[in-house]
């Protein structure tokens, strides 16, 4: 699948934010499940001859997505958000 996304990006001239720091990085992974992986052992995932970094939480739309599955993070946000805590 990921070479089908360079090969896209490729054709119509898009390039994707991918770095090996997680800070500089856009393009990240995130691993759902109700149970601690171990990151280590999961299969790296090549983009742009990069591997792209995995987190525990990526904020996506607005939304802060947690590994875990957990929706208390975001509710938080968006609480202190409402309430004008945070701009």
């Amino acid at each position: 699948m990921t070479n089908l996304c360079e090969q896209f990006a490729e054709n119509y001239s898009l390039k994707f934010s991918t770095n090996v720091d997680v800070s500089k990085s856009k393009t990240k992974c995130i691993i759902f499940s109700k149970t601690v992986i171990d990151i280590i052992i999961t299969r790296v995932i090549i983009l742009n001859n990069l591997p792209l970094p995995y987190v525990n939480e990526v904020k996506h739309l607005g939304d802060i997505l947690q590994s875990e599955n957990s929706l208390i993070k975001n509710c938080s946000f968006k609480r202190l958000k409402h309430l004008g805590d945070i701009p």
